[in-house]
């Protein structure tokens, strides 16, 4: 285990962090965005960051598993 390989899920946590916090209501209203976003386009990006981070989660469990023996 690398630090590219580190640096790859550090990355994915971080994509799925950044598209949890743009999907909450106070995060947009401080960017000042010129339109609004729907609610289904709020809840899509939501549940397609958490989707992420349980991915990547689940990618770091197995593959610890794998190269613990």
């Amino acid at each position: 285990m690398d630090i590219i390989y580190w640096g790859k899920y550090i990355v994915m946590v971080l994509t799925g962090i950044l598209l949890i916090l743009l999907s909450l209501p106070e995060c947009l209203a401080s960017l000042n965005l010129a339109f609004k976003p729907r609610n289904w386009l709020l809840s899509f990006v939501r549940y397609f960051g958490g989707l992420i981070l349980i991915y990547s989660a689940y990618c770091i469990i197995i593959d610890a598993i794998i190269f613990r023996h």
